[in-house]
């Protein structure tokens, strides 16, 4: 599979995916860093990226089996994650996630 590579045209900068979960981000003026997809800083002069570019670039893909349209994921508030249960779970058995945790109540508590 080829390496995905982006231009960000607001800040000018160039993320390419370099293998192993990890990105270079030049700067229009030829600076360069190395990030993980989650945004930890690695290496180099630039220290600054746009973390969504960041999992764009270099995070993992999605399942094809996953179908559900990003723009219509109804945020859950009370979760952790951000995500209803349902596809929280479809997630984390796709290794998107980490599996959730398993929170047991007391009866009458």
């Amino acid at each position: 599979m080829a390496m995905r590579r982006y231009i960000m045209h607001l800040t000018q900068q160039t993320y390419e995916e370099i293998g192993e979960g990890l990105v270079r981000v030049t700067n229009r003026d030829g600076r360069t860093g190395i990030f993980t997809c989650d945004g930890q800083w690695l290496e180099g002069d630039v220290r600054d990226a746009n973390t969504n570019m960041l999992v764009y670039t270099a995070g993992p893909d999605m399942p094809s089996d996953f179908q559900y349209r990003w723009l219509r994921v109804p945020a859950d508030t009370e979760r952790a994650s951000g995500w209803p249960e349902r596809l929280e779970k479809q997630l984390a058995s796709f290794g998107i996630l980490p599996k959730p945790a398993i929170t047991k109540t007391r009866p009458g508590g």
